[in-house]
């Protein structure tokens, strides 16, 4: 392929079809020469010129409604939600060069650079990611205001002008609206569609190919690439995960190398020195996405194999495959926890969300034979694996304080997207689990009681409890109180708290002995008044 003015054609575009002839080739720089003083140059020129003329008049140059501009709050509150995302998602997500996003930020407040649409969306995006972990008292005015924002950059990405959105800026926003989107539950639980868009956009730049292909990218630019290609990876990893379909590409379909292990300050834009870049063991600002990418091939193998249509894994290679990832889960954060201990800029919340993010594929790797483990003893394992990686993804991110809240239970109390769907998936098989220990533990007592009796009779709550009965039941009540709050801050979907609702009440009365199908149904009534009352409460 070639790389040709910013964008990469693949070997069957029509320009690499062309077979140039008599062209002079300056051996020093590997470059075509073009007599700039000849009239033919001269007369390509005006008519690209006029192309260019024609081209702009046909359609409006793209712009930030006045409306939006003016839903920006001050300088003040921007400053915090700048740092709600610093400190949340940008090391997950490796998305801007930090000093150089200062520098546009500045600036912007300084009056530098007014009206430039797509430095404007970029700050506006990562304070509509920082919003729902803000707490200042402006939080419901700022969380309407998201929305604007995010739409704004979503129409930005979707209007005209394609090609001019198509460079690192344009890919930075793409990225930033697909995030906000989720943290902000706009439409957030059918990104995997605009991850497409924006995974084909990054191929059309060339991402997919390293940057050690093309000579003249500088060396900032080449980090850059790749730390935006191994975010668009993720994105699409987890996405495709989320609604159960193909990731639509393959560790064959790219060369791009991870990240180097520096920090943001080791590169600038301009400043062409070598990188000194630290050793694996050393924590720097792409870490998490280094440890990110280092299993990144065997999880898109495990999508394109639960995903398609013809199951194709052997229990084998599910119990080869689980254990590297669980391997690799616990090595990586306990090189995590040692890097916070140690003082480094790593929050709790970023090391929570870099091993959720990878230890969700286990338990969709052994989901499969989750049930099959009721009826055949051989599946033990996957049902073991299933429940314990199901307890770790809700483990707190801290210690709980009463009447507080972190970073992580913000998150997951008020985000869509892949955030609900990892919460869902593990609640869900929580439930299960603890249905068929309650069934096995009554058949266990069945089985050792006295064929006769001379004690009175008992109703069907004579068994004893499973030892991880009130464990697993404290789960599940935490988890509808969190299906709650999502609805209070802004989930339209009130399926899971209903669903919640009545799994608790259907564990009850197994236990309880009494009739399950009508607790069920009484529960499931009780729920929808309940979610009904709060929606109105909350959109009134």
């Amino acid at each position: 392929g070639q790389f040709v003015k910013s964008k990469f054609y693949g070997p069957s575009h029509w320009m690499n079809a062309m077979d140039p002839r008599n062209i002079t080739i300056n051996h020093n720089t590997n470059r075509t020469e073009v007599n700039k003083k000849t009239e033919l140059y001269s007369s390509v020129t005006r008519v690209k010129q006029m192309a260019r003329i024609i081209k702009a008049s046909r359609l409006s140059q793209p712009s930030i409604t006045q409306e939006v501009q003016d839903s920006i709050p001050t300088k003040e509150i921007c400053d915090v939600l700048v740092d709600c995302y610093l400190r949340t998602f940008e090391s997950v997500f490796r998305v801007l060069h930090i000093p150089s996003f200062r520098r546009e930020y500045n600036s912007y407040w300084a009056g530098e650079i007014p009206g430039k649409p797509s430095v404007i969306l970029k700050i506006l995006l990562v304070c509509a990611i920082g919003v729902p972990f803000y707490d200042g008292p402006e939080k419901p005015q700022l969380r309407s205001a998201s929305v604007k924002w995010t739409q704004a950059a979503t129409n930005w990405v979707g209007g005209p002008h394609v090609k001019s959105k198509l460079n690192m800026a344009g890919l930075q926003i793409q990225i930033l609206t697909l995030i906000a989107r989720q943290l902000n539950s706009i439409d957030g639980d059918h990104v995997w569609i605009p991850a497409g868009s924006l995974l084909r956009s990054a191929m059309i730049l060339g991402l997919h190919r390293d940057p050690a292909h093309f000579g003249k990218i500088s060396l900032y630019h080449r980090e850059m690439r790749r730390r935006l290609w191994a975010t668009i990876l993720e994105i699409t990893a987890q996405s495709s995960l989320d609604m159960g379909m193909p990731p639509m590409i393959s560790p064959n379909d790219y060369d791009t190398k991870a990240p180097s292990n520096i920090d943001d300050v080791d590169i600038e834009e301009g400043r062409d020195v070598p990188i000194d870049e630290k050793p694996p063991t050393e924590y720097t600002d792409c870490s998490i996405q280094i440890a990110f990418t280092e299993t990144l091939p065997i999880r898109l193998e495990i999508i394109k194999r639960i995903n398609n249509l013809r199951f194709e894994l052997s229990y084998e290679d599910v119990l080869k495959i689980g254990s590297e990832l669980n391997s690799a889960c616990r090595s990586q954060t306990i090189f995590f926890k040692s890097a916070l201990n140690a003082g480094h800029k790593i929050t709790p919340f970023q090391i929570k969300m870099a091993d959720t993010l990878v230890r969700r594929f286990v338990l969709c790797l052994h989901r499969p034979y989750f049930a099959k483990a009721k009826d055949n003893p051989q599946f033990y394992f996957s049902r073991k694996m299933c429940l314990d990686t199901s307890l770790a993804i809700y483990a707190p991110a801290t210690e709980p304080i009463p009447g507080q809240e972190d970073d992580w239970t913000k998150m997951t109390r008020g985000c869509v997207g892949f955030f609900k769907s990892f919460f869902l998936y593990a609640m869900s098989t929580v439930y299960l689990e603890l249905i068929s220990q309650i069934d096995e533990q009554k058949q266990a007592s069945a089985i050792f009681a006295p064929l006769i009796s001379s004690s009175t009779p008992q109703s069907n709550t004579s068994f004893t409890l499973p030892t991880q009965f009130q464990t697993l039941r404290n789960v599940l009540v935490s988890a509808q109180e969190t299906a709650i709050a999502r609805i209070r801050n802004g989930e339209t979907n009130a399926k899971g708290a209903v669903f919640m609702s009545c799994a608790i009440a259907r564990i009850d009365a197994l236990v309880s002995g009494a009739d399950a199908e009508r607790a069920v149904l009484d529960a499931a009534k009780k729920s929808v008044v309940e979610t009904s009352q709060i929606l109105t409460e909350v959109y009134q």
